[in-house]
């Protein structure tokens, strides 16, 4: 979110990327310093607890209820049987789709005579044993403690080594040999405060070059953007606020972004691909302003839709009909979370001020929680020990984790406190979660009232102007189509419809104790200046085939690193295989749902828990 006094245009821009599959955001992000160990970012798949699947959150509990076009009876068909089956690719500024291509550096690192110690070079001399001590020894400086680290005691030249990795993965902390019982070892500690910012660092080198941020594209497999980006993080050794995107992604897909990163070179960043799991970097460049949130035309997504079955005369229709009339423009589940607490549900307590409801809600049990979270929430449920919960927790480093390091730090009460430890663009979610929550009923009762056509009162967008709105009326009526109108995201600084819905409004938030008059929160992160979301959006052109396979391992679409690795843009045909599925592309604007477009074309609920029961 921007500033109160910046553009109107610009912050409403900022809270649509701020949401959606451009956006399919997952509100358990990463905290900002997070630096868990690698193998603590690896669980892929997590099963949800059958006892728990019964209560997720469906459709009509986050008001999705309407459909354009009612009178196609819809077809049969499981999205994202497997996490390949969804491959984003963001729309960057020129409109055209960012590609993960190749892993050449910038001709400014191909030229540079300096030398460096490459990060990737020195995790080759730190064992991982050895990077747990150290990270654990810089989250905690006050401490006192040294390390003493595992290296060749006679090996001066493994200890020089061993030295720069230190320097260069841990710059706060110095490493000295010392000789304890005739045998030479390395010690690290911190760096005594007077020497801190001594030693020559990465970001000297930018001084003489305007070109400050390094430009690359960010390929990532079943993992959102801030998970990628904390990750990063960890391993470069820098703050996660020095990487910046345009907006968020998937999780469960294969999505590929920009993303720039100050004062990072991009060798540092390529030699580090090998070690991650799930994440690759390149197309690198060196650009003079960093992206912001915003920063994009919208997502082209490929989809397959697998274990199809339906006539092709009726899957042709559904296609056509979300090309020629649209699907409604809902928030979809992926706003909302998959697991028994909706994330609405946080934001609606923060809006209301019941901050220990608040935390509550994000510590209580749910059913898709891997081993440590259940445990941590567990403690938590039973104790209220914010420190026990974090032992169990172990070294997740997740938004409980963040949560429970401000219960632990703050003043037993001091719950507002304690919530503010989680990066603010978390806690943004779960207040946008609840304006999406109402903005869904609010288009569903539109719909059951007056149709799929203008009617007066309702607001559209001026054609001068994408970001005014301006009444529909008699004398203009005959103007509009059903693709210009828009319904406001509640807030303080929109117009209403001048008719039921209006009103409809204001019920809305009071039927959860918010007055729409007080959406401008005493804690300014929880204001909301509201927007303007078009109500039906047409997709056209649409690319789509029904293909067959024989193996729901085999992918049907390529990501970015499948089509470099296997030099083909999309994997091979089988004509002969026994099951079929539905393959199809297309491109959205910012923070609109493709799972919704998908539920106009084949009538059915998108909700993780509905698919898993299409799956048995």
């Amino acid at each position: 979110m921007m500033a109160e006094d910046e553009p109107r245009e610009k912050k409403q821009r900022v809270e649509r990327c701020l949401d959606g599959e451009d956006g399919d955001e997952q509100a358990e992000a990463l905290s900002d310093d997070a630096l868990g160990d690698p193998e603590d970012d690896v669980e892929l798949e997590e099963e949800e607890d059958p006892a728990l699947a019964d209560v997720a959150v469906k459709e009509t509990d986050v008001g999705i209820t309407e459909y354009v076009y009612k009178d196609n009876p819809g077809f049969w068909g499981i999205l994202r049987y497997r996490y390949s089956d969804f491959v984003v690719n963001e729309l960057g500024a020129d409109g055209q789709p960012v590609r993960l291509t190749n892993f050449d550096l910038p001709v400014e690192d191909t030229q540079e005579t300096e030398p460096t110690s490459s990060q990737s070079d020195a995790l080759l001399y730190l064992s991982e044993q050895d990077r747990a001590k150290l990270e654990e020894l810089c989250d905690n400086p006050q401490s006192g403690s040294t390390v003493l680290l595992e290296a060749a005691a006679e090996d001066k030249e493994h200890r020089t080594r061993v030295h720069e990795a230190v320097r260069a993965l841990f710059p706060k902390l110095e490493s000295n040999t010392v000789t304890e019982g005739g045998l030479k070892r390395i010690v690290v500690k911190w760096l005594a405060k007077q020497r801190r910012g001594g030693r020559p660092s990465n970001e000297r080198r930018f001084k003489k070059s305007p070109k400050e941020y390094c430009q690359c594209v960010l390929y990532k497999e079943n993992r959102d953007t801030m998970e990628a980006v904390n990750i990063i993080a960890k391993y470069m050794r820098i703050t996660p606020k020095r990487i910046s995107y345009a907006g968020t992604k998937d999780k469960r897909a294969k999505t590929s972004q920009m993303i720039s990163l100050y004062r990072v070179r991009a060798k540092q960043i390529k030699g580090l691909n090998d070690h991650w799991k799930g994440i690759k970097i390149g197309n690198f460049s060196y650009v003079t302003t960093p992206l912001r949130l915003g920063d994009l035309e919208g997502n082209q997504f490929k989809l397959v839709l697998r274990k199809l079955q339906g006539e092709d005369d009726v899957i042709r229709r559904a296609i056509e009909s979300i090309q020629q009339r649209g699907f409604i423009n809902y928030f979809g589940m992926q706003r909302f979370g998959t697991t028994s607490v909706a994330t609405h549900l946080v934001g609606r307590a923060l809006l209301r001020c019941q901050w220990e409801e608040a935390v509550n809600l994000v510590l209580k049990p749910r059913g898709n929680d891997v081993e440590a979270l259940r445990q941590c929430r567990q403690v938590w449920g039973r104790t209220g020990n914010a420190s026990e919960a974090l032992q169990a927790l172990g070294k997740r480093r997740c938004v409980e984790h963040q949560l429970l390091v401000g219960l632990a730090r703050c003043a037993k009460t001091d719950f507002i406190g304690a919530f503010s430890n989680i990066p603010r663009n978390t806690r943004l979610m779960y207040v946008h979660a609840f304006q999406s929550y109402i903005w869904n009923r609010a288009v569903s009762k539109r719909i059951q009232l007056f149709g799929l056509e203008p009617v007066e009162g309702d607001l559209v967008r001026e054609r001068s102007s994408e970001e005014s709105v301006v009444y529909v009326t008699a004398e203009n009526r005959h103007l509009f189509t059903m693709v210009d109108v828009v319904l406001p995201l509640p807030g303080y600084d929109v117009l209403y419809p001048k008719h039921e819905v209006g009103a409809l409004f204001e019920n809305l938030l009071r039927e959860d104790d918010i007055d729409i008059n007080q959406l401008k929160h005493k804690i300014k992160d929880y204001s909301l200046s509201g927007g303007y979301r078009n109500v039906v959006l047409k997709v056209d052109p649409i690319r789509w085939k029904i293909t067959r396979y024989d193996d729901v391992e085999k992918s049907l679409v390529y990501g970015d690193w499948e089509a470099m690795e296997s030099g083909c843009e999309e994997p091979a045909e089988d004509d002969q295989g026994p099951e079929r599925a539905l393959v199809m592309q297309f491109t959205l604007p910012p923070s609109s749902y493709a799972t919704m477009a998908l539920r106009e074309v084949f009538k059915k609920e998108t909700s993780s828990s509905a698919q898993r029961e299409m799956m048995k």
